[in-house]
């Protein structure tokens, strides 16, 4: 998430519940980023959750593995 790193000011503009979702073997967005991230968001007050999808298909994983992506879609809009 180099080239989009935003401050704690513009995450603290968040209202919305936030669900984010790593995606295994993903080079364009490193699920431990995308986990940290998550942790910021928390950390700032935000109401933020993590979880990761497995999969070797890197970051096209949600299209190719869509079997196991619905199932934290549907936990993500309860």
């Amino acid at each position: 998430m180099e080239t989009y790193d935003p401050t704690d000011d513009d995450l603290r503009r968040i209202t919305a519940r936030c669900r984010l979702i790593g995606i295994g073997h993903d080079w364009l967005f490193p699920p431990e980023d995308v986990q940290e991230l998550s942790r910021r968001l928390s950390s700032l007050g935000i109401d933020a959750s993590y979880e990761k999808l497995e999969t070797n298909h890197g970051h096209d994983g949600f299209l190719a593995d869509t079997h196991l992506m619905e199932p934290m879609m549907l936990r993500a809009l309860e």
